[in-house]
């Protein structure tokens, strides 16, 4: 094929005439047409994107369009499949169905590096949340106990290793979720959450600085917890174990004095020294205020390797010793002044715990990255797909147009050529666009017929 007639090809779009059955003068210039473009694909001497495109088109065109060809005179001629095998040669075929089932790879986005090491810091972390909460049920089914008012919670060891066990399975089951699903609300929900313990865990430590260094006694201070304890040493066992725990560890007794602290104990309901006070404790101290003994009563002096015991009696009437007689068998000094000396002795690691914890808040980067990452790839995956579909959308205004030629030169076609323009339209009541349209087809029908046979 030499260049005049690849001009004309270009000319006169070709491409929208040879998808659909064009009313050609004869059988031979049709079978020429593919055998030329067939002869132009073999030789390779032309590469524009126009022919490359009547060859895709040719192709693509259904095949009852192929299926029978009319000649200009009005006559029908059948195909045979071998003779559409020849219009359309099998390497044609085999480059298109190589084009279409080609699948381009989109861009990739999101870091795998990233996205592996926030799922397993996440999976690393899951199974100590499992190990807390199973200590905390089992601690619940071996010892449970009523919760009846918000002190409960905090004071029954059970209550807070169950929730931190669900804390840190829930957070981490999230975060390991959301990084191997390339969830966004997952991840942001991961980092909202870790974001938020820290928080909490840095607010809970400043308020351990406010309790101990607070001076007010009705307010929220260490100093009125350690009443309220007192108050309610009967009325609530979790508060009970809190307090013999704290008297036995720092070997104190009360709350607030240096020296006369296991009076303050004059607040219980049942160690009220009061006459009208009915109970059998009354002016005595809790059991684990006494001091530890250790007798022999063989030898009738201490022996460091025997047992040690407390007294019996040393509880009963302890209030209303003097602090010199009470100091032999009891803790006369409050509970406070230990409590602030321990905080104050141990305010470096406590500082030292809240800064190492900020490490794993690096998932929380790790995280926001990689959300970042997955909604770029959401949105370049999304511009692809419209794309896609715009060009869906021409091609198939582009086979639109064919068929609407066709029609159009079919309609022009059964109409009488000899008769003029003006007579049709004075018997056909069409409107006047029509009557222009139908005149350009059959100019373009007759332009076509005159290309091709010149």
């Amino acid at each position: 094929m030499n260049c005049t007639t690849e001009k004309k090809m270009h000319r006169i779009k070709f491409t929208a005439y040879v998808q659909v059955n064009v009313y050609f003068r004869s059988y031979h210039i049709y079978k020429n047409i593919f055998e030329n473009i067939g002869r132009l694909k073999r030789k390779k001497k032309c590469h524009c994107n126009y022919c490359s495109r009547i060859i895709f088109d040719v192709f693509r065109a259904p095949r009852t369009n192929f299926g029978q060809l009319k000649t200009g005179h009005g006559n029908s001629l059948s195909m045979t499949s071998s003779e559409y095998s020849y219009f359309v040669p099998q390497y044609i075929k085999k480059r298109f169905y190589q084009h279409a089932m080609k699948k381009h790879k989109s861009r990739q986005e999101i870091c795998a590096f990233l996205k592996w090491l926030c799922f397993f810091i996440n999976f690393i972390v899951f199974p100590l949340g499992v190990t807390f909460l199973a200590l905390g049920v089992y601690l619940c089914v071996k010892d449970p106990r009523a919760v009846t008012e918000w002190a409960d919670v905090f004071m029954n060891p059970a209550i807070m290793l169950i929730a931190i066990g669900l804390a840190i399975c829930t957070i981490s089951l999230i975060g390991s979720m959301g990084a191997l699903r390339d969830n966004i609300f997952l991840l942001k929900s991961f980092a909202l959450s870790v974001f938020f313990c820290y928080i909490l865990l840095v607010l809970s430590t400043f308020m351990i600085f406010i309790l101990f260094y607070s001076d007010t006694i009705d307010g929220i201070s260490a100093n009125s917890i350690l009443f309220y304890s007192v108050k309610n040493y009967h009325k609530n066992r979790n508060i009970a174990d809190f307090i013999d725990y704290v008297q036995e560890q720092f070997e104190c007794c009360g709350v607030s004095s240096a020296s006369q602290g296991y009076r303050d104990w004059q607040l219980s309901h049942q160690f009220n020294c009061s006459v009208a006070n009915p109970y059998p404790e009354r002016c005595g101290v809790p059991f684990s205020c006494c001091r530890r003994s250790v007798i022999s009563e063989a030898v009738g002096s201490k022996n460091p390797l025997l047992p040690s015991m407390r007294s019996l009696e040393c509880w009963q009437n302890a209030q209303n010793k003097r602090p010199q007689e009470a100091e032999a068998s009891l803790h006369t000094r409050g509970c406070l002044q230990p409590l602030k000396s321990l905080f104050e002795n141990n305010a470096v690691y406590i500082g030292s715990f809240v800064a190492i914890v900020i490490v794993p808040c690096i998932t929380i980067c790790l995280s926001n990255i990689l959300a970042r990452q997955i909604d770029h790839q959401h949105y370049l995956l999304e511009r692809e797909a419209q794309r896609c579909a715009r060009r869906r959308r021409r091609e198939m205004q582009k086979f639109r147009d064919a068929i609407a030629v066709r029609n159009c030169i079919e309609r022009v076609g059964k109409s009488n050529i000899n008769n003029s323009p003006a007579n049709d339209f004075d018997n056909k009541p069409v409107t006047f666009l029509r009557f222009i349209f139908d005149s350009f087809s059959f100019l373009m029908h007759q332009i076509i017929n005159w290309e091709l046979l010149h």
